[in-house]
């Protein structure tokens, strides 16, 4: 069977809908681009966690200076521009890549990964009230 897309399935049931099919596309294009910039920078932070002192070891909880300096790379005005990061702009592709894999693959791939996901942080939960338990002083 072949698969339309929503402009020329709205356009079927009127020709005047082709262009709310258009906008349903572009809002789609531009809210995986938010989620491939999110995945980015968490898989920048995941990235930065792994190095040896923790950069961001004495920063206290509430502030975020590491994040915005390092992570965000955040400048004090939209007018200063420098250039592409080339770690950030290949771990956006790779996101990107990601996401394609896991919407090409279909329901089966992505069952698997709700599957991975959902379970996973309880059992890191588990497995830290262990090692809390087993700390000096614990019980």
């Amino acid at each position: 069977m072949h698969r339309r897309s929503i402009p020329f399935i709205l356009a079927k049931i009127h020709p005047s809908l082709k262009m709310v099919g258009i906008m349903f596309l572009l809002n789609s294009l531009h809210l995986s681009s938010v989620y491939n910039i999110l995945l980015t920078y968490s898989y920048r932070l995941v990235f930065s966690a792994f190095n040896v002192p923790l950069p961001f070891r004495d920063e206290p909880i509430t502030d975020s200076k590491y994040f915005n300096a390092v992570i965000l790379q955040k400048s004090s005005s939209i007018e200063e521009f420098e250039a592409i990061n080339p770690f950030l702009f290949v771990l956006y592709i790779a996101s990107l890549l990601i996401c394609h894999q896991i919407v090409k693959n279909g329901v089966k791939t992505s069952a698997n990964i709700v599957l991975v996901t959902a379970t996973s942080p309880f059992i890191l939960i588990f497995v830290l009230l262990v090692r809390g338990l087993f700390l000096d002083g614990a019980l």
